[in-house]
């Protein structure tokens, strides 16, 4: 399209479907009467060069795609922009069934993610909670809009990603409607990043239980287990790679978990 020659074809082609030219071909399709009008263009010496199935489907992407979704344009920029006012629909694994039991026996009143997502396993752990505590604070880590491909790619994910703002305006809903219904009390804090550099700023000794599972590489896993391991007195590790087993450790007795950590061959 840089050049006079191509953008004079698709002026006439329009032009044929806006004066009913079209109408006078024995086909009025768009490809029918796009090649007759190249035939008349190249026998005025245009040059058409032609392009095979598998090198032009290369140069194109599917934006229907999920796996497109993230996909950003060269200055860094999402194609497909993601809302800041709702969330991606919530998914309720089976591994995740056990969990509300969980967070009602260990009975904490702060509680931290690795993998916030949309919010939903947050409100799903505040409401367990809320049966034995008035008051529930909650510390979530993702990467949200920051989400790439590539770290989908690199830490397994095929979940749909979510803006920070999006899940704020849901945990913000929540604890209004938490307080006027039931007057509980849920605060919050979320951090935008990747937690192999956010979690060291992390105040660990306010922290009764943590759910681990903002990504499925081994040193994502490795490194979440090493932020949390000496602070917790009981912990959550979820979505091990390959393994996706739910499991509790007690810190007294951790032994044989280097071995968990280590992916199933």
């Amino acid at each position: 399209m840089s050049r006079q020659v191509p953008s004079d074809l698709l002026g006439d082609l329009r032009g044929a479907y806006i004066s009913g030219e079209f109408s006078n071909y024995r086909e009025w399709t768009f490809p029918f009467v796009l090649n007759r009008l190249i035939t008349i263009y190249q026998a005025h010496g245009m040059r058409v060069q032609e392009i095979e199935n598998d090198v032009l489907s290369s140069m194109f992407v599917s934006l229907m795609d999920r796996q497109n979704m993230g996909i950003r344009d060269s200055s860094g920029n999402r194609i497909i922009q993601l809302s800041e006012t709702d969330t991606s629909p919530d998914i309720l694994p089976n591994r995740y069934r056990q969990l509300a039991d969980l967070v009602r026996f260990y009975k904490p009143s702060c509680i931290a993610e690795t993998g916030t997502w949309n919010g939903g396993r947050a409100i799903e752990m505040a409401l367990a909670a809320f049966q034995n505590s008035d008051s529930v604070h909650y510390i979530g880590f993702d990467l949200f809009e920051d989400a790439t491909p590539q770290t989908d790619h690199e830490e397994f994910n095929v979940k749909p990603h979510n803006t920070k703002a999006a899940v704020q305006k849901r945990f913000e809903e929540f604890a209004e409607h938490i307080k006027e219904k039931e007057n509980k009390t849920f605060t919050f804090e979320l951090t935008k990043g990747n937690v192999r550099e956010t979690l060291n700023k992390l105040d660990k000794t306010k922290i009764d239980l943590a759910l681990i599972g903002s990504g499925n590489s081994e040193k994502t896993v490795q490194i979440e287990y090493n932020a949390f391991k000496m602070s917790l007195l009981w912990w959550l590790i979820i979505s091990l790679p390959k393994t996706m087993r739910l499991r509790v450790f007690h810190q007294r007795n951790t032994k044989g978990l280097s071995r968990s950590l280590t992916r199933s061959r």
